[in-house]
């Protein structure tokens, strides 16, 4: 039988790599998302520099800042969902996230 100490520990394991149990896939996947705020858009650990096969071509928005389009893989061929994180002329922090697609085609696989 597990201890309380082992019990909560297993909980934590668990949510460390799946999310709280109360998000769902997608939510998962928005909180994974709203994590890279605030980041420098060179930090080695941002996806957009993780995997540079998932880049789009920046795009240099009206106000100065730079849109870098990332397409999110859940597996397949297809690209069905689009993050584009926006990265400030001045600093190089991500300043704002956004996404195109669908709770079923943007989730966070388990």
């Amino acid at each position: 039988m597990l201890g309380g100490c082992a019990v909560g520990g297993l909980y934590a394991l668990g949510t460390a790599l799946h999310g709280p149990p109360w998000l769902d896939q997608h939510e998962i996947f928005v909180e994974i998302q709203q994590g890279h705020l605030g980041r420098s858009a060179d930090d080695p650990y941002f996806s957009w520099n993780r995997y540079p096969d998932n880049r789009g071509d920046r795009i240099q928005l009206a106000n100065g800042n730079t849109e870098l389009p990332y397409f999110w893989w859940t597996g397949g061929r297809e690209r069905k969902c689009v993050v584009y994180f926006e990265a400030d002329a001045r600093s190089n922090r991500i300043i704002g996230v956004r996404f195109e697609g669908t709770k079923e085609t943007c989730y966070h696989v388990l």
